[in-house]
């Protein structure tokens, strides 16, 4: 797999701001729900944790570009699903669980064959390093919601 160019990697770090931040907006704003930012927060905290797994899982030289690389390119394929997820299902916490789900198929899916690490040990971290966080994050910022409220 290529390298990435510095401008491709500010664009698809741009993009995955902004997809974020505009699924946030879609469901937190638009529709009233407080779940859809707390996806958005335990996304944003749950990626570095998955960047520590792989710099522990790839020792090679080069190897943070190219990692960071392959989230860069994994994160449009879940932003994707994501808004258009938003756009046509119901604001409905049932309906955005699955959408939900089905992005982080198609992500997982896609970082596991765009990583050079064995098959098994990208899936291992995407769930282990990335999805263990994100429930543990998510459930967090949940239960202080309705503490703080």
């Amino acid at each position: 797999m290529t390298a990435l160019r510095p401008i491709d990697r500010g664009l698809l770090f741009a993009a995955a701001w902004v997809g974020t931040i505009g699924y946030a907006w879609v469901l937190g704003y638009a529709a009233g729900s407080p779940w859809a930012q707390h996806v958005a927060l335990a996304a944003a905290l749950s990626w570095p944790v998955l960047g520590l797994g792989l710099l522990y899982a790839d020792r090679a030289p080069g190897r943070v570009w190219r990692q960071a690389d392959v989230c860069l390119r994994t994160m449009p394929v879940g932003l994707a699903v994501l808004l258009l997820g938003a756009a046509l299902t119901p604001p409905t916490l049932p309906a955005q669980i699955a959408v939900l789900v089905a992005a982080d198929v198609a992500m997982g899916a896609a970082f596991t064959v765009l990583s050079p690490l064995r098959p098994a040990v990208a899936a291992g971290l995407w769930v282990v390093a990335l999805n263990g966080p994100f429930v543990s994050f998510l459930g967090l910022l949940t239960a202080l919601q309705g503490v703080l409220s």
